[in-house]
């Protein structure tokens, strides 16, 4: 039996997130190697919901994920593996089933959220010189 697997990655300001979607027997999802029950972030158990409900359980039994992730914050964290997911759905319809299951769940992803599929490009504006960030100035007086 050959083993059919897709790696996608995710981004969301410094964080940084990397999916490995595989076919086996029944549905798993581990996130920095726990498991998804066992972690104890609510937000990050209610965003996947929201991912898992679009996307449709019927579409996710067959599918186990490995998901890595590093750098930026909390926030950050969870949108980027949400993204890392998404985007490992999308590949591995793409490549091993359907193009046209695999463009039903883009479209119902894209509907719900941009930014489940497409990296987010805001990014914090850098330090100018003569001030104490990226737009401020130092005050001046005349006396």
């Amino acid at each position: 039996m050959r083993l059919e697997t897709v790696t996608a990655s995710g981004k969301r300001k410094t964080a940084k997130a990397t999916a490995i979607a595989t076919s086996s027997g029944k549905f798993n999802l581990e996130i920095n190697n726990y498991d998804l029950n066992l972690h104890s972030n609510s937000i990050l158990k209610g965003k996947f919901q929201e991912i898992f409900d679009i996307i449709g359980k019927q579409n996710l039994e067959h599918l186990s994920f490995k998901i890595t992730t590093r750098g930026g914050g909390s926030v950050s964290f969870i949108e980027a593996a949400r993204q890392a997911f998404s985007k490992a759905v999308i590949a591995y319809y793409g490549k091993f089933h359907s193009e046209f299951k695999k463009q039903e769940i883009k479209e119902n992803l894209l509907k719900f959220d941009k930014f489940t599929l497409v990296s987010d490009v805001r990014r914090r504006e850098s330090k100018k010189v003569g001030g104490p960030g990226a737009r401020s100035k130092y005050q001046k007086s005349y006396r």
